[in-house]
């Protein structure tokens, strides 16, 4: 059951009292941070100068069970996450008006630079504007999350989500297992790429994939969503039940463990996420060695050098053959052929050493 209404709470500064018991970040949502100074100031700007904001769209949570919501939260935004935070940071006093701000009904007016404390004492009328600013807020009550999930996922059709975001406001178990495995320390602390736009998510899905089929496969977008879907409705494409997916959930846990202790923290190592599956699968095997960080930081010196080369001499020269090979398959993270031969080739040089 789901239906959608106007909200009785209308100005900014309502919703801002409101913030504690708001849930800016339920599953579904979007990571926090994707605006600028520059852009947030942009919309306090639309504010006060009296143009209109896109309409926001806020989960009624009354109906959903307790164990369906977090603690003390009596709604969840759906669509205008960013548009919330920067709303909240200017009342908090965080956040300046941008320095090229004009206040178009008097342009004399010189307010540009201040934030909410100080042009509430210099120009009270203008930092009222902000917080009487009505805004546009649809309300959705539905009485399961599935329906506030599916309110997200088509409110975004027409938005540039990622494959991770998409994927997280899917139906089913995998989603919560994927974003348990973002929140390990490997995640939090030791990779080095960004996890903005969800980067951390789509790596733990790659790992959980990998780790269910006990295979190196196919980890694009398209599997990954197809992995997600499979496991929510209960489907075995990979030959696997329910109790295989949760081995596969317990197994990675593990593993990540083992690559904690192996990387340092925001290692330049783990900048891109196309190496994780590949090192992932090596620590599963290998374990984690006290020399096995030294020897792929090793590895990826001899990978410089051999290019330097290459692009000086070109393949006649004195170059490494099979590390010329990794670059190759290093083009196309995503297919089983290049994490296989990566991994096969990480492996057969470190048992060399």
């Amino acid at each position: 059951m789901i239906w959608i209404e106007p909200s009785g709470i209308h100005t900014a500064y309502q919703w801002f009292k409101r913030r504690r018991t708001l849930d800016l970040a339920p599953p579904f949502q979007r990571r926090g941070g994707v605006w600028n100074k520059q852009i947030k100031g942009f919309l306090i700007d639309s504010m006060i100068n009296g143009f209109d904001i896109p309409k926001l769209y806020i989960a009624d949570l009354s109906l959903l069970p307790e164990d369906m919501r977090a603690p003390g939260m009596t709604h969840a935004v759906i669509d205008g996450k960013q548009r919330l935070e920067t709303i909240f940071e200017w009342f908090e006093g965080d956040l300046p008006l941008n320095d090229d701000f004009v206040y178009r009904r008097d342009p004399l007016i010189a307010v540009a630079g201040m934030n909410n404390v100080e042009l509430s004492v210099e120009h009270p009328n203008l930092a009222a504007s902000v917080a009487d600013y009505r805004l546009d807020v649809m309300n959705v009550v539905a009485d399961h999350p599935d329906e506030i999930n599916q309110v997200f996922i088509r409110l975004n059709q027409n938005q540039p989500l990622t494959g991770a975001e998409t994927r997280n406001a899917m139906e089913g178990e995998a989603p919560e297992i994927i974003r348990e495995l973002a929140g390990h320390v490997f995640f939090t602390d030791r990779v080095s790429f960004s996890v903005v736009r969800g980067g951390d998510l789509n790596a733990a899905a790659k790992i959980l994939l990998l780790e269910f089929t006990g295979d190196f496969v196919d980890v694009k977008r398209r599997k990954l969503d197809l992995f997600v879907k499979d496991i929510a409705e209960g489907a075995d494409r990979a030959g696997a039940d329910e109790s295989s997916f949760q081995q596969a959930a317990d197994t990675a846990f593990r593993v990540f463990d083992e690559m904690a202790e192996v990387f340092y923290s925001r290692d330049p190592l783990l900048s891109t996420q196309g190496q994780v599956p590949v090192y992932y699968w090596l620590v599963r095997d290998l374990g984690a060695p006290a020399d096995l960080r030294d020897f792929i930081s090793s590895f990826e010196v001899q990978r410089e050098t051999n290019r330097k080369l290459v692009a000086e001499f070109g393949t006649q020269g004195d170059i490494d053959v099979e590390l010329l090979r990794y670059d190759q398959l290093n083009r196309s993270v995503n297919d089983p052929h290049s994490l296989r031969g990566r991994y096969e080739i990480l492996r057969r040089r470190y048992q060399r050493e």
